[in-house]
């Protein structure tokens, strides 16, 4: 059986994959938003449901409406989650310069700001990249998302088929060389929507675009 929880976070979303199966749930989180200072709703619902170990995390795009909260899911479940699934970021398996050069990027905004929503959305975001590096890609769990009907296999998801079927390829492009010039717009621009991973579930059939529509 197949459960879709849809978390009520006020704009983005956040939303819980619970797979029931004969032996036990297996879950999946597919992105997060949350206000400073407070505690993710997705953390609430997963306590709720009896979560100890997440079989995949996924971030669909960079806006801080979808992956605010992310962070102190991470922390909770630190060594408990299996996969990490992320919009294009410029192949961070083979090109750690270019994961450097992102996190520059969000470095100076952060250490640049007196802003505090601006400071905490940027803050965020480092901590979850160093966290990921650390955590995911140093041990080859971290997949970066892109292309059409790419097949993904997070564990104890098996009686599933889920594909990737956004984002395009051609929407990556611009985005690496903006992290190659150092010329990213890290305030939430909607052009950063075409980078959204859209997710086809294969049960009944289920079709998810997260902001993949906005373009």
């Amino acid at each position: 059986m197949l459960r879709l929880h849809f978390l009520n976070v006020g704009h983005g979303d956040s939303i819980v994959i619970e797979y029931v199966r004969s032996d036990a749930s297996v879950f999946g989180v597919v992105d997060s938003n949350t206000s400073r200072n407070t505690d993710p709703p997705v953390l609430h619902k997963l306590a709720e449901l009896g979560a100890r170990t997440l079989s995949f995390v996924c971030i669909t795009h960079p806006h801080a409406d979808h992956y605010k909260g992310i962070y102190d899911l991470f922390k909770c479940y630190k060594g408990s989650i299996e996969s990490f699934y992320t919009f294009p970021l410029g192949d961070v398996v083979n090109n750690n310069d270019r994961l450097k050069k992102l996190a520059k990027q969000y470095l100076q905004l952060y250490e640049g700001q007196d802003d505090p929503e601006i400071t905490y959305r940027s803050k965020e975001f480092l901590q979850i990249i160093y966290f990921a590096k650390q955590n995911f890609l140093d041990q080859g769990n971290w997949f970066e998302v892109s292309g059409s009907f790419e097949r993904l296999a997070p564990p104890g998801f098996d009686g599933l088929e889920i594909y990737a079927v956004q984002p395009p390829n051609r929407a990556k492009g611009s985005y690496f060389q903006k992290i190659e010039n150092g010329t990213l717009e890290l305030s939430e621009n909607l052009q950063d929507n075409t980078l959204s991973i859209a997710l086809l579930i294969k049960y009944s059939c289920l079709l998810y675009t997260s902001d993949a529509a906005d373009e």
